[in-house]
């Protein structure tokens, strides 16, 4: 949820004119916010689907390392795309299904959320920023339905502690809020692919120490 309020606040603006379309009956607004329900059915579906296999391969750090290495292969993909021509208002029911299914993907440890969501964006052609953008808006569902899912089942186990919770709520947001400007940074100056090399480097720890 920490990151979820770093997301709203960050795209605070996007998400005002959203209501507002939406509110006036824009063409545009609607067709929109259609393409995020779109991408969130898949995530939904594939999220429940997986539920068990994600349980056993977060006790396993061998598991999430060969996730970071799919990952890595994503990130590195994106250095060979060539520059997408393809706006928000371009955004078909394809891309959203195919974003929602790399969102979907990333119910998996190891798997970088944005990272996948982004590169299967720029796969389809959609521009940098757009497709930052789209990426972290249909992340706002997908995280608020994991919040509805989990928490039920700590507090019915008593496995919720409220100073952890509220401490790292707030780390989430303050680190959230950094991470997405520094993201937008760098896919702006076309650096993003470099993120590989981390998701190389904790594979390896993952592989060697797990």
């Amino acid at each position: 949820m920490g990151t979820l309020l770093a997301v709203v606040a960050y795209f605070w603006r996007d998400l005002w004119q959203l209501a507002v379309g939406l509110r006036h009956k824009d063409g545009a607004s609607i067709r929109y916010f259609g393409m995020i329900v779109i991408a969130s059915v898949p995530t939904a579906v594939l999220g429940l689907l997986l539920r068990p296999w994600v349980e056993d391969a977060i006790r396993s750090p061998r598991a999430a390392s060969g996730f970071l290495l799919l990952t890595a292969a994503a990130l590195f993909a994106t250095k060979y795309l060539t520059e997408g021509n393809r706006f928000s208002a371009d955004i078909n029911w394809p891309t959203a299904l195919l974003v929602g299914l790399a969102q979907g993907v990333a119910v998996f440890p190891g798997v970088s959320r944005s990272g996948i969501t982004i590169a299967a964006a720029l796969a389809a052609k959609i521009e940098r920023d757009s497709a930052f953008r789209f990426s972290f808006l249909i992340s706002i569902p997908a995280i608020a339905g994991a919040f509805c899912l989990e928490v039920p089942d700590a507090l019915r186990n008593g496995a919720l502690n409220w100073t952890h919770a509220g401490c790292g709520f707030l780390l989430a947001f303050g680190v959230g809020l950094l991470a997405l400007w520094i993201l937008k940074k760098s896919l702006a100056a076309n650096w993003f692919h470099h993120y590989a090399w981390w998701c190389l480097a904790a594979a390896g720890v993952g592989f060697i120490f797990g």
